[in-house]
């Protein structure tokens, strides 16, 4: 769920190749901030949690949760939702998992090259990726899919905070917002809680967290 089909792999001459649905920017997330109804929102917040679920089962982390990454798409009349660009991706070798937490390709180091706007705050403090990285940028994805900008970033106004320090506290503190939705905070300090070498239990965050009844 959530993920394109690929299409085609294969050799181009002396280049590997693969070819995946072309998806266009005006389907981008960013894009369609402004157009969609709190129904809509909560549907593919909801949506994205389960893409997420089916990555994390695979033992995939995908290190560059943001809305630049994901893709809506008019299916029968509901949304769906597609995660793309696994250029970050770590594969985790569970048979090797410790406290370090080192996964089986890739590096916390070579995934640096992602937004501080979305990133965790393990990520902005070079600790090692986990699936608890990519739960924490949800919730500022989401964050900014409700709300169209983040304590930190506000596209409309063009404000944006650079200073690193500056973000991380602005990201340990916005739980204490009036305006802040139960149910990030609750997902927040859940990701947060987690230990390095857990998968996150989707079971809760979905039947507990974000239960329908909590959006009624």
């Amino acid at each position: 769920m959530g993920v394109p089909n690929m299409i085609w792999t294969g050799k181009l001459g002396s280049k590997h190749a693969i070819i995946l649905p072309c998806f266009h920017r005006q389907y981008e997330l960013t894009a369609m901030v402004q157009r969609l109804s709190k129904e809509d929102v909560w549907s593919v917040s909801k949506k994205l949690l389960m893409c997420l679920q089916e990555i994390h089962l695979k033992c995939v982390i995908h290190a560059d949760i943001k809305p630049s990454n994901i893709f809506l798409h008019v299916q029968n009349g509901s949304y769906q939702v597609y995660l793309i660009d696994f250029g970050y991706a770590l594969i985790v070798n569970e048979r090797r998992v410790s406290s370090q937490h080192e996964p089986s390709s890739g590096s916390a180091a070579a995934i640096r090259g992602g937004t501080i706007l979305f990133s965790s705050i393990n990520w902005q403090h070079d600790r090692p990726i986990s699936y608890r990285d990519d739960l924490e940028s949800l919730v500022y994805t989401l964050l900014y899919l409700r709300f169209g900008q983040l304590p930190w970033w506000n596209p409309r106004s063009g404000h944006i905070v650079l200073d690193e320090d500056v973000v991380k506290k602005l990201k340990q503190t916005w739980v204490d917002l009036p305006w802040a939705p139960t149910e990030l905070v609750d997902l927040w300090h859940y990701a947060r809680e987690l230990r390095v070498d857990e998968k996150p239990d989707y079971g809760y965050i979905l039947g507990t967290i974000f239960r329908d009844d909590k959006h009624a």
